[in-house]
């Protein structure tokens, strides 16, 4: 679908989720330009869990010299506790087993499936996420860039009926903007002209400052 004018990565284990980057924006650090890798900096959980579920991280560095992690989630959508982990994993580590979170860089961007509403919901994995955002990251503020809707919440990115929820996410602690919801926003359409897939894409440019 891309080809060589981009740099890909997908996680090591199934490679069903991965980042992509444009060469002309950027590259992977530790990846060649415009090459396919399975990339190691890929979540433990999702042996322990289902291996088709995955996150990983990748450091970009744009041609200006901005760096900072870019982060693609799926967490488990059945099981809390796989929801936390994947969470410890990216986000905090594990201190006891001297295992850093895969997350490093003091400019974070993540993105993707977290099977979780923030708002909508609670169990442990949301608890989990509010309290990381809560605390920020490298002394800066997480903030998300989904489009708020006219009830005051993001906008629905899942939708059936009677379980509709805001499931997918893109935050970071150094962008500005905000991303419409693809057939939800007003005047925007879903890339799937409406049939197959369960998800609305977020698509949208965020800006940042050097």
């Amino acid at each position: 679908m891309l080809g060589a004018d981009y740099t890909i990565i997908t996680d090591e284990r199934s490679q069903f989720d991965g980042i992509a980057i444009k060469i002309s924006v950027g590259r992977i650090l530790g990846c060649e330009p415009g090459h396919y890798v399975r990339y190691k900096r890929t979540e433990r959980q999702g042996n322990a869990c289902d291996r088709d579920f995955s996150s990983q991280v990748a450091t970009v560095q744009l041609t200006d010299g901005f760096t900072f992690d870019l982060a693609c989630f799926r967490l488990h959508s059945l099981n809390v506790e796989c929801r936390v982990n994947t969470l410890d994993d990216m986000f905090i580590g594990n201190p006891n087993e001297n295992k850093p979170a895969l997350l490093q860089d003091r400019n974070i961007l993540f993105g993707g499936d977290f099977n979780l509403d923030l708002w909508r919901h609670d169990d442990q994995s949301v608890r989990v996420l509010k309290d990381i955002i809560a605390r920020g990251w490298n002394g800066s503020e997480i903030h998300f860039h989904n489009r708020i809707g006219t009830d005051g919440l993001p906008e629905l990115t899942s939708v059936f009926p009677f379980f509709s929820r805001t499931i997918d996410l893109v935050g970071s602690n150094f962008a500005t903007g905000t991303l419409d919801t693809l057939g939800i926003t007003p005047g925007t359409e879903r890339l799937d002209g409406g049939e197959g897939c369960d998800h609305h894409a977020l698509f949208g440019r965020l800006t940042y400052t050097l």
